[in-house]
């Protein structure tokens, strides 16, 4: 399995240039591209990380013995927690996300990546 700076790097392959080159108009589409992968990155993982605890809070109590409404109760509060994190994920996901973006913007620039991400990265992140 590939780590994600590796994914990266075949996902931008030939295509980065070095930011020395950029004037202009290309300049800001760059920051623009970086500031919307910051953005679907920290919506990622505060919902993968508001969607864990959720899960692992259904877990600490079993289903009841009366009332339970069986498969369709439990696909309801799947979706539900989904929804939740998804919001959650967008008010606030702390300072958590922002030291893993830095990692993983070290992580790109150490694997001799720009951290300038096309779409085709956006696109698989969300």
């Amino acid at each position: 399995m590939l780590s994600l700076p590796q994914l990266a790097a075949q996902l931008i392959g030939s295509s980065v240039r070095p930011l020395s080159n950029l004037t202009g108009s290309t300049l800001s589409r760059t920051e623009e591209s970086r500031s919307e992968l910051a953005a679907v990155f920290h919506q990622f993982v505060g919902e993968t990380f508001y969607q864990l605890m959720l899960k692992s809070l259904h877990t600490m109590h079993d289903k009841p013995a009366y009332m339970h409404g069986g498969q369709a109760e439990t696909l309801f509060q799947n979706q539900l927690d989904q929804e939740i994190a998804g919001r959650l994920a967008q008010s606030d996901v702390g300072p958590y996300s922002r030291d893993l973006y830095k990692v993983f913007q070290s992580q790109l620039k150490a694997s001799g990546q720009s951290t300038n991400a096309p779409k085709q990265m956006i696109n698989l992140i969300a």
